[in-house]
């Protein structure tokens, strides 16, 4: 039977230079997990060659994000927008992936109903009186409802806006009963009594604006556009992306496109029980304020103070939006009630404005729906975290009055030897240090062995003896869903790390016992900014966020000089981000891993001759454990930094901070 308590980890870290990840099992758009089809075979898969120069520039990423999670919820999507901004472009590349099929329907007033929904034939193989004089056709709407084994359709309806009015008659019959599970009487035109089953069906209706300069689009009748997700498009592509997209024709830009963290959504493993709802702290409140937003949301349509210069008319549905955000929370919940519930609101609200002035109005009205919890209460408990955890209450207790000795044996679940604090540390070092926003703190010298070892035994036998050896510091994938999200559970870096530490990608770590003085302030959830300390003045930064890493070492070695000067330190004692194993040890310890943004580290991971930084600590994939990577020219509204000064003289190697830009 499955843990209530359940909280389980996406099945991918996100990587801005990957958008899309394809498994043997599944696509993922910006993190929005489809599956992929059992038997791709047929005409009307579309075929992967066709999409060789598809160009996966911001514009298209997140078209095709917002198409999966319609596709992921069944939920059938209604799209309006110019023509050639890539819509049915978009949705038969996904396929092409998928290995789904594409039923494509063209609704324009020449739209014969017997050519969507099939008619009899007469039997051209009627060999004797027995044999049937007719056979019945399937229409190209009736193809994509009629199920097959292993297959998984998708039903495009272009041109919805110039279909002839007996056509969308139909469509209503057809979307009731794929919404309640009943099967669809198609005997008029000779199919009998079809049982849809919606996991392998997919509606999306495409149309462009009405008027606008687009002959014979007519708007829709609210009560079929009801039962329809409703995306408005652009009427033409931004100049932006037509720029980027011409550079990436002619060969001037990279055809995919490095995309911010912040667009990913991810899909959980498994679905949220309807029980485990009620246990998600402060529910009923946010869903009172939900039912405030969706009333003031429909006073701005009926006000026009929003949409009006939309001709499409449209509505926040009484039944539908409810029934539509419940779905989304209960596939996408990533532990944070607020972030998770206000990207729906987004979702299904403010994607049917057009313009930003009218998303911008909504969108002040979203930022209220929001749970404060009490003071000293986490905002993520429930069924993650039953009670407040250790994590938090680490973030929250000076741990240098805890002897270094006792700190690492909680952690660690073994005894490690402390290192004397070096002579260069006096008390007014120290409190100097403190003043800076540092504490002191003692990496200790663990015995991890060498990469020979990991060559030899393999990842996880010789992550399974690093157990053994310190019981607290365990393997990840050993972790249950329940453990893995308790982030008071320590955790040593997950397998993939470590594969590339075999491989050679990533340095073998190096822990020879050492003392820092390392930044203390909370890892942040994401949405808010790092404390402001004396470090960040004379680094000349305002946040941690949105910094990248060529920009943080820069900003580090400006500031060195001035930080080690003001501790009353040695200049040349090293200060530089902690290395990916030391930040995993400390996050444990500190509790870092508990929140939805990662942090730089200064290892390096190179890939195809290219050298990257890995970042660490996404509680939703890992907490402590969690490890990505990403160029580090780039910069991420989720990803910031911290610094360390290495008190006890060591060798490491030195790198040009210049020569990463």
């Amino acid at each position: 039977m499955e843990d209530k308590n359940m909280a389980e980890r996406p099945m991918f870290t996100p990587n801005p230079e990957e958008p899309i990840a394809e498994t043997p099992e599944a696509v993922s758009y910006l993190g929005v997990r489809l599956p992929k089809a059992q038997n791709a075979e047929g005409i009307f898969v579309p075929r992967k060659k066709n999409f060789t120069d598809f160009i996966y520039d911001e514009f298209a990423l997140k078209l095709q994000r917002d198409i999966a999670v319609a596709f992921s919820l069944d939920q059938p999507l209604f799209i309006e927008g110019g023509t050639s901004i890539g819509k049915t472009r978009a949705i038969r590349e996904m396929c092409s992936r998928l290995g789904w099929e594409v039923h494509y329907a063209n609704l324009n007033y020449g739209a014969d109903e017997g050519k969507l929904m099939g008619k009899p034939m007469p039997n051209t193989q009627r060999r004797t009186p027995e044999d049937p004089e007719y056979v019945y056709w399937l229409g190209k709407i009736s193809s994509g409802l009629v199920p097959e084994e292993g297959k998984i359709k998708v039903i495009v309806l272009d041109e919805i806006g110039a279909a002839m009015p007996e056509n969308l008659i139909t469509l209503h019959e057809i979307l009731d009963a794929m919404k309640n599970g009943e099967p669809v009487d198609l005997t008029e035109w000779g199919n009998g009594i079809v049982q849809i089953d919606p996991k392998r069906v997919r509606i999306v209706a495409l149309t462009n604006p009405p008027g606008k300069g687009y002959f014979g689009r007519k708007p829709i009748d609210p009560a079929l556009l009801r039962r329809f997700v409703y995306k408005k498009a652009p009427s033409e592509l931004p100049t932006q992306t037509f720029s980027e997209r011409t550079q990436s024709m002619f060969g001037l830009r990279p055809k995919v496109t490095e995309t911010p963290l912040k667009e990913f959504l991810l899909s959980r493993d498994m679905r949220l029980l309807p029980e485990q709802l009620q246990e998600i702290p402060g529910i009923k409140g946010i869903l009172d304020k939900y039912a405030e937003f969706h009333k003031g949301a429909k006073e701005l349509v009926k006000n026009r103070q929003v949409g009006a210069d939309q001709p499409q008319p449209f509505t926040f549905d009484d039944m539908e939006e409810p029934r539509r955000i419940l779905d989304f929370i209960m596939a996408f919940y990533n532990g944070d009630i607020n972030e998770t519930f206000q990207t729906a609101l987004r979702y299904y609200y403010a994607n049917k404005l057009d313009s930003e002035v009218d998303k911008a109005k909504l969108e002040e009205l979203i930022r209220h729906v929001e749970y404060i919890p009490p003071q000293n209460v986490s905002q993520r408990r429930g069924f993650e975290r039953g009670t407040t955890t250790l994590t938090e209450a680490r973030q929250e207790t000076p741990e240098a009055l805890m002897p270094e000795g006792d700190a690492w044996r909680k952690v660690l679940g073994e005894n490690v030897e402390i290192a004397p604090l070096p002579s260069v540390v006096t008390p007014e070092v120290r409190r100097n240090l403190e003043r800076l926003g540092f504490e002191l703190r003692f990496i200790p010298k663990l015995d991890i062995g060498t990469v020979d070892d990991l060559k030899k035994k393999g990842v996880v036998r010789h992550l399974d003896e690093l157990q053994e050896r310190y019981p607290g510091w365990r393997r990840y994938e050993s972790l249950s869903d329940t453990e893995r999200g308790d982030h008071s559970v320590g955790r040593n870096l997950e397998d993939r790390y470590w594969r590339q530490v075999k491989d050679g990608d990533i340095d073998h770590p190096q822990l020879p016992g050492v003392w820092v003085a390392v930044e203390s302030m909370p890892k942040l959830s994401y949405g808010k900014s790092y404390k402001k300390t004396p470090v960040s003045d004379k680094m000349g930064l305002s946040d941690r966020f949105n910094v990248s890493w060529s920009d943080a070492q820069a900003a580090i070695q400006k500031a060195k000089r001035g930080i080690l000067s003001e501790a009353g330190l040695p200049s040349s004692l090293d200060v530089r981000m902690l290395e990916t194993l030391e930040w995993n040890l400390l996050a444990n310890r500190e509790g870092w891993g508990a929140t939805n943004t990662y942090e730089w580290t200064n290892t390096e991971y190179r890939r195809d001759g290219e050298s990257c930084r890995v970042l660490a600590g996404h509680s939703v994939s890992g907490g402590a454990a969690n490890v990505g990577w990403a160029r580090p020219g780039g910069s991420f509204v989720s990803i910031g930094f911290r610094l360390a000064v290495v008190l006890s003289p060591i060798k490491r190697k030195q790198c040009d901070p210049l020569s990463y830009f």
